[in-house]
């Protein structure tokens, strides 16, 4: 073959490279090369004996000798990389032939490995509360969106409107299964007609007002992640399903919506509703307290009762709501977790209120980067940025979830839910001063968080004392409480009002031949209102709720 030809072709190679290349397709030059292993010799050992031994004992197939020394990666360690032909053996049968020598400590492949890099989206360097919360640490094992059990997670956002179009956003609205758009029918008979990603309840219809503060707020959540474009959400794939509300009575009317959509996806296992984890509060009332708003406050019980927790931030008045009042955040239901704005430095913001009864903890919120109406991005801030933040973190942890949690979660979804609260305000980074501001003095960090799923999920395989029913919820007269405890063991039921009184009690001892027990409570006379069910057994308490109409 002459030059000239050789020149040729190398030309013509580049040239058709180049061409693929500019049309995204990707070309790889299959030039054969040597297979490497990674090899450590016991002390004493060296590895040019080792190599002449083995050459001369086991012969190429190739014609180049078997092993071939590259160079040393620890001289401390007695490390060294080798090669061998790529024709000669497999890799996995020469490991085994080299793991056998007693000269050998261990051997391994050397092969390439994956980099773990933050998304693709060209904003992501802007968004500095992600590095905060250690959230980017956490999409190294989930990204959101789905549970372990298949489950596709739902968060309901409940502000003035959204850009349901927004490239950053679309794929990420809720679809409701069950309805079927634009046919102006009420598919699923839930009262509402073309609901298929929620509902505007201030234009009494499904459509919503491009409005800039929900718009921030769901970007915050859940914005498409990894898709090259724009920013990424807490949860990459998370589906929200939206209501656009400005009244007291839209957000009970948005509340029941949601509680009705998990109850049945609660009892049909999956088959019908939707799988909300949590919902977003950024919104609320100044200076008034809870007990004033008691139909507001008790729809927090009842997302509770159904496996769902509330994420909420603080008023923006820069006081102390102890003295001042705030709702929803001085309600008293243990289903909602209360945060305070904070900045890059992590210090309280000057205009958040704050409350180290009623506030749970921090998040990052001010100068948040998200999205904007109409395909564009920008600055966000106050405690509506610092809300989306703990409800995110609540979807990415059900991501997380084991299965044996995830299916807790259908079968005792308020306790689940509990569990994944107390995870969260377990997990927070202690930050100096905020313990004169908020109850645990700490700023959310969902990696921290994570990191105690695992010890929960081997407790709740255990499954010693657990709830397994309370029905009907809520009650009017006779209710039954069903719960797990081993046999034959000693245990207290205590239920309390909610001034913290205890109202009935039982102390008995559980059934001998099954691990489910029943108690039965005649609630009748009892006033409305929500009472706290404890269960103690073996040095052991789980609590639950309880309403009564």
């Amino acid at each position: 073959m002459n030059l000239k030809f050789v020149t040729k072709y190398l030309c013509f190679s580049i040239w058709f490279a180049s061409i693929n290349l500019a049309f995204g397709k990707q070309i790889l030059l299959q030039i054969p090369a040597d297979k490497k292993l990674i090899i450590q010799f016991t002390p004493g050992i060296k590895a040019e004996d080792f190599i002449l031994s083995w050459n001369k004992n086991l012969p190429s197939k190739s014609g180049k000798e078997l092993l071939q020394y590259q160079k040393t990666l620890s001289e401390r360690l007695n490390i060294h990389l080798l090669s061998f032909p790529f024709k000669d053996w497999e890799t996995s049968e020469i490991i085994a032939r080299l793991g056998a020598d007693p000269a050998v400590v261990h051997v391994q492949s050397d092969h390439a490995v994956q980099f773990r890099t933050l998304p693709d989206d060209s904003w992501i360097g802007r968004q500095w509360p992600i590095e905060k919360i250690e959230a980017d640490r956490v999409w190294d094992l989930s990204t959101g969106g789905l549970s372990s059990q298949g489950d596709t997670i739902v968060i309901a956002i409940l502000d003035q409107g959204f850009d349901v179009d927004h490239e950053d956003l679309f794929e990420n609205i809720w679809t409701n299964s069950s309805e079927t758009p634009f046919d102006g029918i009420d598919n699923d008979g839930n009262g509402y007609i073309d609901d298929d990603k929620g509902w505007n309840f201030v234009g009494d219809g499904p459509d919503f007002s491009a409005n800039s503060h929900g718009t921030s707020v769901a970007g915050l959540i859940g914005a498409k992640g990894n898709n090259t474009t724009g920013i990424a959400g807490i949860n990459w794939n998370i589906k929200l399903m939206l209501f656009q509300i400005s009244e007291v009575s839209h957000i009970i009317s948005a509340y029941e919506y949601i509680v009705q959509q998990r109850q049945q996806y609660n009892d049909s296992n999956g088959a019908k509703g939707a799988y909300v984890v949590a919902t977003n509060a950024s919104f609320g009332a100044d200076d008034i307290f809870c007990d004033r708003e008691p139909l507001w406050g008790a729809m927090y019980d009842e997302l509770g009762t159904v496996g769902i927790l509330t994420g909420a931030g603080a008023s923006n008045r820069g006081n102390n709501i102890d003295q001042s009042g705030d709702i929803p955040a001085t309600c008293s239901s243990p289903y909602l977790i209360n945060v305070l704005n904070t900045n890059e430095g992590d210090s309280k913001e000057p205009n958040s209120s704050y409350s180290t009864t009623y506030i749970d903890m921090a998040a990052p919120g001010e100068d948040s980067y998200t999205t904007k109406p109409f395909d564009r991005y920008g600055l966000f801030g106050d405690n509506s940025a610092a809300a989306p933040h703990i409800t995110g973190a609540i979807g990415l942890m059900y991501a997380l979830a084991c299965p044996d949690l995830i299916e807790a979660s259908k079968r005792r979804p308020s306790q689940t839910a509990l569990l994944i609260k107390d995870l969260l305000l377990q997990g927070v980074d202690i930050i100096p001063g905020l313990d004169q501001y908020t109850l645990t003095g700490g700023r959310l960090n969902v990696w921290n968080a994570a990191q105690l799923l695992p010890a929960s999920c081997e407790q709740e395989t255990e499954a010693e004392l657990a709830w397994e029913a309370i029905y009907p919820n809520p009650a009017y007269d006779m209710v039954y409480v069903d719960f797990l405890l081993t046999a034959n063991s000693e245990f207290s039921m205590q239920i309390f009002n909610s001034l913290g009184q205890l109202v009935w009690e039982n102390r008995a001892t559980s059934n001998i031949s099954s691990i489910v027990n029943r108690e039965w409570v005649d609630v009748a006379s009892w006033p409305g209102g929500s009472y706290f069910v404890r269960l103690r057994a073996s040095g052991k308490s789980i609590e639950t709720v309880l309403i009564k109409l």
